[in-house]
């Protein structure tokens, strides 16, 4: 029971209502805008159904095309295996079809941390280069703010 304790509190340590609010409410918004922005719009059809097809094949398209080579040719073949092993009812082929999806996340994952810690190197050194107080003169007065966008800052 302990062990299972261990488990559920690994999946649930960090895990906050806001977390997952944001979840719901910027992060999927932001990935679905993050695709569409960059896709080809397909041309609108009479039937409905015709039009929901065809966005969802571009969205697909643009979701492979912003994968590398690699990692498009990896997600291609993990998911002709699941297919293949869905209707060969063959789980080793499954298993195979989910090892190669984690492989994946995992080199996605690693990325987008490798990413976080340029950014916050970046930061690091673009506040180091902001001056702790405002300059003294005599004749003027002068205050100073700053705040960036997000982790770093465009403009110094």
């Amino acid at each position: 029971m302990s062990r299972l304790k261990n488990i559920l509190k690994i999946y649930t340590d960090d895990l906050s209502y806001k977390e997952v609010e944001k979840l719901l409410k910027n992060d999927f918004p932001n990935l679905y805008n993050f695709y569409v922005n960059r896709m080809d719009r397909p041309e609108k059809a009479k039937n409905r159904f015709l039009n929901l097809i065809r966005f969802t094949i571009n969205l697909f398209f643009e979701f492979l095309k912003q994968l590398s080579p690699i990692r498009r040719l990896l997600y291609t073949a993990a998911v002709l295996f699941f297919i293949f092993a869905f209707f060969e009812n063959d789980w080793q082929l499954a298993m195979l079809a989910f090892l190669m999806l984690n492989v994946l996340i995992a080199f996605e994952l690693a990325d987008k941390l490798v990413v976080r810690d340029e950014l916050e190197v970046a930061r690091d050194v673009q506040l180091s280069l902001m001056p702790k107080t405002a300059p003294v003169n005599d004749h003027f007065e002068i205050s100073c703010h700053i705040e960036t966008a997000q982790i770093v800052g465009g403009d110094y």
